[in-house]
């Protein structure tokens, strides 16, 4: 608090005012046959600092909610509020260029949101450990190279909420043979993402769990 009234600091607003927030927000797609309902105005609010966990059976929409959260597919009804920095999905490849090399990708990259290339560039570089494929096309990775590039681009631009719905792409970068620091780092990662989870709700059968 800044003073005796318990006014909140300056800091403390704007870290309170920092979120994404679902409000009423419905989404359904059709199947060809019949109507797949995946959100059904439901509301939730993440703020920073914290967590909240999607547990659902696979195929029933957990992607899709964590692809609305880094606005990449747009609900159908509702508003989603963001007055963070969203990352997008882990794994998620559509801002990276295959006939580019992971060097021009992360310059490129840097550039569209305002930081430094040659940060991340150094940044990437370590945190990956690719090597010489480091400056060959990231179009001829395998799965697992691809993945650790874009978690280490992830974290390179400093979110601050990282959605993720998808335990594999987790499982996929830290199946990789630990090379220098990555795989100790990757293993601290996903045991992090697993101890934060704050916050878990439950809604009815037939609807998602938030």
């Amino acid at each position: 608090m800044s003073d005796k009234d318990g006014e909140i600091s300056g800091e403390e607003a704007c870290r309170e005012a920092r979120m994404l927030e679902f409000v009423n927000v419905s989404k359904s797609f059709w199947t060809g046959k019949q109507r797949k309902v995946i959100l059904d105005r439901a509301s939730f609010r993440v703020e920073l600092g914290n967590s909240i966990g999607i547990l659902a059976p696979n195929g029933t929409g957990n992607t899709t909610v964590v692809n609305m959260m880094a606005g990449l597919e747009k609900p159908d009804e509702g508003e989603i509020v963001r007055t963070s920095r969203i990352s997008f999905p882990l794994g998620f490849m559509g801002g990276v260029v295959p006939k580019h090399t992971a060097t021009e990708n992360c310059r490129y990259i840097a550039r569209l949101y305002a930081l430094d290339p040659d940060y991340i560039e150094a940044f990437c570089r370590y945190l990956c450990g690719l090597k010489e494929y480091f400056d060959m096309p990231v179009g001829t990775y395998s799965q697992g190279m691809k993945a650790r590039f874009t978690f280490a681009l992830m974290l390179a631009l400093e979110f601050d909420i990282y959605p993720e719905g998808s335990p594999e792409n987790i499982n996929a970068c830290r199946g990789q043979p630990p090379s220098g620091n990555t795989g100790k780092i990757l293993s601290l990662c996903r045991r992090s993402f697993e101890r934060q989870i704050a916050h878990v709700r439950l809604v009815g059968r037939g609807e998602k769990a938030l």
